[in-house]
């Protein structure tokens, strides 16, 4: 570029910041993702495992359908165990 170093610095920075913020976009969203997934699999695993709370949370997850289909059967079953396991609002 044939600009002054103050008009080239300026430049530089804008596309500097603007490159940055996409990224930084980007990154969030794509850690957003990973820790919802991550989320999901942890619950699941304690729910298997007979952890009441995370049986219910899963009974949620399934009905109202946070992490890929909604599905009334899971929900129903997840629902079932935790009320089992003293879950009032479960039950």
């Amino acid at each position: 570029m044939n600009l002054p170093k103050a008009e080239s610095f300026n430049t530089m920075w804008t596309w500097f910041s603007v490159v940055v913020r996409n990224r930084s976009h980007h990154a969030r969203v794509w850690l957003e993702t990973e820790f919802k997934e991550a989320r999901f699999h942890y619950v699941r695993f304690n729910a298997e495992k007979g952890h009441a709370a995370s049986e219910y949370r899963l009974g949620l997850v399934y009905e109202t359908g946070e992490h890929g289909e909604q599905s009334d059967k899971d929900a129903h079953k997840w629902f079932l165990r935790a009320a089992f396991h003293g879950i009032a609002a479960a039950q």
